[in-house]
């Protein structure tokens, strides 16, 4: 049972995008596709993409790892 689950896959993977919701998490993050919504409760803008660091710090500030 995990509290997180997070998706940085920077192109869509249907298998890693199921696994995230399978596992029923509270937080499941994930980066902004056209099906995001059915995956992920949390939704990185892909802006994001570009820059790395920036996403693991949100990351981190959002889970409060």
């Amino acid at each position: 049972n995990y509290q997180n689950m997070v998706d940085l896959n920077i192109e869509f993977s249907p298998f890693a995008s199921f696994l995230v919701r399978a596992c029923n998490s509270e937080v499941r993050m994930g980066f902004n596709y056209d099906n995001s919504k059915k995956y992920y409760n949390v939704i990185l803008d892909t802006n994001y993409q570009r820059d790395l660091e920036g996403t693991f710090n949100m990351i981190q500030q959002f889970i409060k790892i």
